[in-house]
């Protein structure tokens, strides 16, 4: 009896200690997993599932956010731009309450320039105008 306790007992710690727990996505793999498949497949649109998750996840890091998700914000609020989807609206209130985080990641940003990104092109030359409505 004592030993099938202890099989039992034994048993039941495997399972358990098997089971793999499913952990959430931050807003920022939310984000960067939609917009690389945005980019990937080069879209001008997006479904309304994506859309939803977006919004969450900058409405998310609206309240909190960390250094490290600016670039992928950066990246986004340049070139994720699905019809009738207000990607900078959502995007710019996260901008003025980091200012001196975000200034910091445009200046990175500004130095990363894709081969094919130019100054004198959006959405690359809009960084220099976001920076000064930020330094203000």
């Amino acid at each position: 009896m004592k030993n099938i306790f202890t099989v039992l007992l034994l048993c039941t710690f495997i399972a358990a200690s098997s089971q793999v727990v499913k952990k959430t996505a931050t807003p920022r793999q939310v984000i960067t997993k939609i917009f690389k498949e945005y980019v990937k497949n080069e879209e001008s649109v997006d479904g309304e599932d994506n859309k939803a998750l977006m919004t969450k996840s900058f409405k998310s890091l609206a309240k909190s956010c960390q250094p490290g998700d600016f670039p992928i914000l950066l990246n986004t609020w340049m070139y994720y731009d699905p019809t009738d989807f207000p990607t900078r609206a959502l995007i710019q209130p996260i901008f003025i309450k980091y200012k001196t985080a975000t200034i910091k990641a445009i200046n990175n940003r500004i130095k990363a320039k894709k081969y094919w990104e130019s100054k004198n092109r959006a959405p690359y030359s809009e960084l220099w105008d976001l920076k000064k409505e930020l330094s203000r």
